[in-house]
């Protein structure tokens, strides 16, 4: 087991995280309070992580969209080859773009 630890006491980073049943996963998303992501941030990261910037260090739409693009990527995920994705409910996960995309590459949705 790994651990990443920011910097600067006190900042938090937002990691998005995708993991399967038998325990396969997506590589995470880490979101970092800042309003540029630099790659030297991903530093000791886990293999595949890949990093963006936002001043609140929270995800939004935008940060979602890119996230399921990464997790299509990784799954394989289709019209053809369906996936099912279980989500909390947060907020930046209900956007029209986000649902679109979900429908367009095969990813089962499944709210909680």
């Amino acid at each position: 087991m790994g651990k990443i630890t920011l910097a600067e006491r006190g900042q938090l980073v937002t990691a998005i995280v995708a993991i399967n049943a038998i325990r396969q996963t997506v590589p995470l998303l880490m979101i970092f309070p800042r309003v540029h992501f630099k790659l030297h941030m991903l530093t000791c990261a886990p293999p595949g992580t890949f990093g963006r910037a936002n001043p609140s260090g929270w995800t939004n739409e935008d940060l979602f969209l890119d996230f399921l693009h990464h997790f299509t990527s990784y799954t394989g995920a289709s019209i053809e080859n369906k996936v099912l994705l279980i989500l909390d409910g947060h907020e930046s996960h209900n956007s029209i773009r986000a649902t679109k995309f979900m429908k367009e590459h095969g990813i089962v949705l499944v709210p909680c």
